[in-house]
């Protein structure tokens, strides 16, 4: 699984930001809290980030839909 991760990462472009999936670039979005009597704040959304350790990278985030297609690659 870590040798297919490393290679896509080495394809994204290997370096990522914090808080971002390496694989597929995934991060915060923003939108509305709604309450229950419908009065509407801004809020954000992140996405669900794991760490996993990759060979040679050091850990990194990866969106746990990624982490999902990468197993079942395995």
């Amino acid at each position: 699984m870590y040798c297919e991760l490393k290679i896509v990462i080495k394809y994204v472009g290997g370096v990522c930001m914090a808080k971002e999936c390496c694989i597929c670039g995934k991060k915060k979005i923003s939108g509305n809290q709604v309450s229950h009597s419908h009065r509407v704040s801004k809020r954000t959304f992140g996405a669900n980030l794991q760490k996993v350790q990759v060979e040679g990278a050091g850990k990194e985030y990866v969106c746990t839909k990624c982490l999902k297609t990468l197993k079942k690659a395995d």
